[in-house]
């Protein structure tokens, strides 16, 4: 039996070129958050950025084409790990992301943050940016729900807790997809 001692470096730090010896590769991911407004996904979602030391794009902060503006930002910021954070209501615009992460062999973890339709009414008024009775009401009613890796449900669990199942998922999810040696 073989064992195999990975260390952080080498045994003779002195020796010229040891960088060049030993590399570590850490896989890039995005993170994509999905679910109605008011489920808590910008809370979790600003919450694992930080943890992850990840950049946070969220399609709160843009205005009108918002998922194809946040498609050219995904596209330019590719070398980065990435949490994404909006409704992603429409099956197509997750679909992009899901496309563009395999042609580029990234790593996508889909995390599906629900709330009652009642739960989100409740908590609209109370955000930032509330988008209003109508719009929560048409994106639960037109919500097409995602192939999602993780599921949080944001009425039983603390953004502490459903942060802490994400990275959970994520560092099994980026084993899936570690390139051979």
């Amino acid at each position: 039996m073989w064992a195999i001692l990975i260390m952080p470096y080498p045994i003779n730090r002195f020796r010229r070129g040891w960088k060049k010896q030993f590399s570590f590769v850490e896989l890039r991911m995005i993170i994509l958050l999905c679910g109605p407004p008011g489920a808590g996904k910008s809370t979790i979602a600003r919450m694992l950025a930080k943890r992850r030391g990840a950049t946070l794009l969220s399609t709160d902060e843009l205005k009108r084409r918002v998922y194809s503006r946040l498609m050219r930002e995904i596209q330019r910021r590719a070398g980065e790990e990435l949490v994404l954070d909006g409704t992603f209501y429409r099956r197509a615009w997750r679909e992009e992301v899901r496309k563009f992460a395999e042609s580029r062999g990234i790593p996508l973890l889909v995390v599906l943050v629900r709330s009652s339709l009642q739960t989100s009414l409740q908590r609209d008024p109370q955000r930032e940016k509330p988008v209003g009775e109508r719009a929560v009401r048409i994106i639960h009613a037109e919500f097409e729900k995602p192939e999602a890796d993780i599921v949080i449900d944001s009425e039983k669990l603390t953004p502490e807790e459903a942060v802490e199942l994400i990275l959970s998922a994520a560092r099994t999810a980026s084993c899936k997809h570690r390139p051979p040696s």
